[in-house]
Order: structure tokens, then sequence, then C-alpha cells
């Protein structure tokens, strides 16, 4: 290829831990130039360290989210700027990324302390500045109330996302020393979860060299007279019930029974409405198929009102079994009959169409033992890492009952509070966070700032003025209270 290796841009690095190295290193020649040995070196955007502590790689990032921050800062002050949603996004689709690269590399380490404080800095320094709160405030509950996740949550969840999608599934032995596989990385939760459930994503691509149907994807006149056998199929979920649906009706000289015709039944709580589709269409074809194999070449119709799915029928190549599978149905039956894939409107008044959804819709409550086994999705995998970490940051949360006693007294209602769906102004996330921090004006704060400040309420003058008693005891604001809560507290 006429390539050639230059040594003046290339670097030797031996990777130990070893605290000292061999006293004699036999020198590294290329074409009689000597390639110098170092400590560290950049590949690829990751700096690696000759131990592999990675403790230069999260100090680069975290400068550069830190700079970054800064620039932020000129884009809101105390009362007015970009609202908290808006920085949120900078922080979730700029810096998180940024961060979170070749985090399957590091995310080893993150659980070390030192690590962990460094990452979530950067996490903390925007969270102060979306609810302007205390310094003295506890991280956890600030990162909270802000609608964020800390930044070392976030790169653990984003390793475990990158071996899931590359397939990082099957055991193997436990390696010695410090140093780990990946599929060690992977949480034993998420793996016994999945354990002998094959994946609906294949290691490389299947190419459709051939299509014997027809794919129609825009909305055509709905005549289904103009084929010998029209059929309809549906998937549905809701409430983490799925279920899938077809139906068809025989040619009308056929003496069959059109009860033979139709199909439903329920999928695992795992699978995608997506899949539902798939199965569908490729069950449809299947028993259409059987019912047509001693008839002469008749002309088929199936009507589906997922456009995804027409598309990835349609394609040159897929990835996932269940599409693959759904292809091969439609190929077969395309063989011998006549077979059209036609996308059809849901909720338009179509009957075929709207018992096909009443179908599934009954098929999705039918018992699980007789379920259709299903290809797990990386979708599902990848959502019970996003649920992991949020049970990680929601423990950090909790984490701070015994090392703060003041936000202990609300800690249940930190963590029902879901702020990241709320739109609520940098005023109104300031007032929320110094309430439930107790912070602010607090007169039991004040007082432990300075001591010669009256800790007492200032609306009753009985007790120290702090969130539980505003919140609870204060006889001066029970019919606030009462008309708030309903309640005479």
């Amino acid at each position: 290829m006429g390539l050639s290796v230059s040594p003046v841009k290339t670097k030797a690095i031996i990777f130990t831990h070893n605290k000292k190295l061999p006293p004699q290193i036999p020198p590294l020649l290329i074409n009689g130039s000597p390639v110098p040995f170092v400590s560290t070196i950049e590949y690829l955007g990751a700096t690696l360290d000759c131990k592999l502590t990675w403790n230069q790689h999260i100090d680069k990032v975290c400068g550069k989210a830190t700079r970054l921050q800064y620039a932020m800062e000129k884009l809101h002050g105390v009362d007015w700027g970009s609202s908290p949603e808006t920085l949120r996004y900078i922080h979730d689709q700029v810096i998180a990324p940024m961060v979170t690269y070749a985090s399957h590399l590091f995310s080893r380490v993150v659980d070390q302390e030192g690590k962990k404080n460094k990452l979530d800095k950067i996490t903390l320094a925007l969270s102060r500045s979306c609810t302007h709160s205390s310094k003295t405030a506890p991280k956890a509950a600030v990162i909270h109330i802000a609608g964020l996740s800390p930044m070392s949550t976030k790169v653990t969840e984003q390793a475990n996302k990158i071996l899931v999608n590359n397939n990082i599934w099957t055991e193997c032995k436990p390696s010695k020393g410090k140093l780990r596989s990946h599929t060690e990385l992977l949480p034993s939760s998420i793996k016994d979860s999945v354990r002998g459930l094959p994946i609906d994503k294949l290691d490389s691509p299947i190419y459709f060299p051939t299509r014997s149907f027809y794919t129609i994807l825009d909305p055509v006149s709905h005549d289904p007279s103009n084929y010998d056998i029209a059929a309809y199929t549906d998937g549905s979920k809701s409430d983490g019930l799925v279920g899938f649906a077809w139906h068809a009706s025989p040619a009308a000289s056929s003496s069959r029974s059109s009860a033979d015709l139709n199909e439903s039944s329920r999928l695992p709580e795992f699978a995608t409405i997506s899949q539902a589709e798939l199965i569908a269409i490729g069950r449809a074809a299947r028993g259409i198929s059987v019912y047509l194999q001693f008839h002469p070449r008749t002309t088929v119709v199936i009507y589906t009102d997922s456009q995804s799915s027409i598309r990835s029928l349609a394609a040159l190549s897929t990835k996932s079994a269940i599409t693959a599978s759904s292809f091969d149905a439609l190929n077969s039956l395309g063989c011998t009959h006549e077979t059209s894939l036609i996308y059809c409107p849901a909720h338009t008044g179509i009957a075929g169409n709207e018992r096909a959804d009443q179908m599934a819709k009954e098929g999705s409550k039918k018992d699980i033992d007789s379920a259709i086994p299903t290809p797990l999705p990386k979708a599902h995998v990848k959502r019970m890492c996003s649920d992991l970490a949020a049970t990680s940051a929601s423990d950090r949360v909790a984490e701070m009952k015994t090392k703060c006693k003041s936000t202990n007294t609300l800690l249940g209602c930190i963590l029902d509070l879901n702020f990241q769906k709320e739109s609520l102004r940098r005023e109104e996330l300031n007032l929320i966070t110094h309430f439930l921090t107790n912070r602010g004006s607090m007169g039991t704060y004040r007082h432990r700032v300075d001591p010669a400040f009256n800790p007492s309420c200032r609306y009753c003058q009985l007790d120290p003025e702090d969130n539980k008693h505003i919140l609870f005891s204060c006889p001066a604001l029970r019919m606030k209270r009462h008309a708030h809560f309903g309640l005479f507290i």
C-alpha cells in the first residue's frame, strides 16, 4: 500500500504495575532510528499511562469540561439568562459525551473516591449555577434537585451501554491481578437478567440481495377487494404488557373457515412495540403461506400501521434477527404468490386495522406462560443500565441520612420528586433547595453561621426554625398548611 512508519512520530510504552521499570530495556529501533519510551501516550483521544491509573485522562477531560463551564457562566446570572432546563441540555448533550468518551476503558477506577470527586465536581458546579444554593448544602441533594445525575454515575452508565452495544455477554474466567476483563465490568445484576436469552442484534449484517414482495410506504386508497387475500397486523404495548395479532380474509371460493387465518398472542415484557409489529408481519406471512400451499398463484396484501417495520423490511440489510426472520417469511410467500406489504394508517376507521388492534390488546393480556419466545432487544438492556444508574444516584442521596442530619428530615421528599421533569425557574429552584436542605434564611442555619442570631421561629417564636418545624408543627402557619395540604397538621 506504500505506507511507511515514521520513527519521529512513533513512541513506545510499557504497561506494568511494577513500581520501577527494568534497568536495562533493550533499545527499540525502526530503520536504525531509536524509538523513545514514554510513561503516557494519547491514542484515539484516550490518554493511556503505563500503570493504567487513568489519572492523566480524567484530569484532561475534567479540565476541558471545567473550561467549558466557565464559558457557560456568561449565559446566565442570578436572576437573568438561560433557564436551568437549557443548562441541563447543554450539560447532557455537550459536556457529558466529552467526559464519558471511552468510558468503558476507565470506568473500573471511577469508584475510587478521588476520581469520583473530580468527576462529580463537574456536575456539582452546574447544579449550583442552576439552583444558586449554599456551598454547604449536601452535594448529592443539590445535584438531584437540579435534575442532573452525578458525572461518575454517567460514566458507569455509558460504559455499561458500550459493553452491551458490543455484545459483551459471555462469561469468562476471572482475571488475575488488578486488571479486569470487559465481561467482569458489566454489573452482575444485568448479566443475570439476560443470561441464556438470545439477543436481537447480529454480530454482522444480513444482506437482502433479492426481494420477491412489494413494499408501499405512502398511504394509498384502501381497497382490499383488489386482492385474493387481505391481512391486517398490529402490535400492542400497554402497562408493560406486550402482544401481537393478525387476521386475514380468505378467498371467497375457499371453504376453509376464517378462524384458521388469525392469531393473537403475548410476548415477553421486555419486547418492544417494533418487535411486536415485525413478529405480527412474519407470523401472518407464514400463516398465509401454509394456507395457500396447495392453491394456485394468488394475490396477497398485508396491511400494517408501522412505517418503521416497512422501512426495516425494505432495507438492503439488517442486524436484527426478528427483521431477518420476517423478511424470510415474506420472501418465501412472495416466491409463490404475488405479495404486497402496504402501510395502513392507524385509527382511521378501517375495520380490519381496528380489529387487529383489538386482538393485539387481547393477546397482550393472555397468560405469560403462553408468550412466544422473543430475542432480547438491546434497548431493553440499555434501559436497565439507565435504571441502575438512577438507582445509584438515589443511593447517593440516601447516604446523606448519616452525613447531614438537617437534610435527613425531608430526605424522602427529595428522593420522590423528579425535578428533571419540572420546568422550574432559577428563583424557584433556589427557594426549594434552601428549604429542603435547611439552608438559606432558616433560623437554625443562620444561628450556626452566627451564634448571636436568634434561631427561634420568626412566626411563632416558640421552637427553633427549621424545615420540619415550618412544614409540620408551627402553630402560626396552621391555616396555610390546611389551605395547601387540605389537612390540619
